[in-house]
């Protein structure tokens, strides 16, 4: 058996100071901000807003590039994604979402 374990990243919510331990989330898609009508359905609207510092925003930059992923969660219930200097909700079933597009072979 090979198990493998994930560093959390450690982040700190700037007005309430609150830490949050950070897990990468496995994405259907794996970069939804490429594709306009998957970042529509993968931006939570109205959803929780977490801003946080500079230096934590390039940690969560460099985080998500390393894991192959746009999604973070601290609780598995609740996702977040990098929008600007804030760790926004984001919905990452949209990105199982995507129409088949169907593909002429003759």
């Amino acid at each position: 058996m090979h198990l493998t374990t994930t560093e959390p990243l450690t982040v700190i919510n700037l007005v309430s100071r609150k830490a949050y331990s950070l897990l990468p989330v496995r994405l259907a898609c794996s970069a939804p901000s490429k594709h306009p009508d998957i970042w529509r359905k993968f931006m939570k609207l109205g959803g929780r807003v977490l801003p946080i510092s500079k230096d934590d925003t390039e940690r969560v930059r460099i985080y998500l590039r390393h894991h192959g992923t746009e999604a973070v969660t601290a609780d598995g219930a609740i996702a977040f994604t990098l929008n600007g200097d804030f760790l926004a909700e984001c919905v990452p079933e949209a990105c199982g979402q995507q129409e088949d597009v169907a593909v002429d072979l003759t």
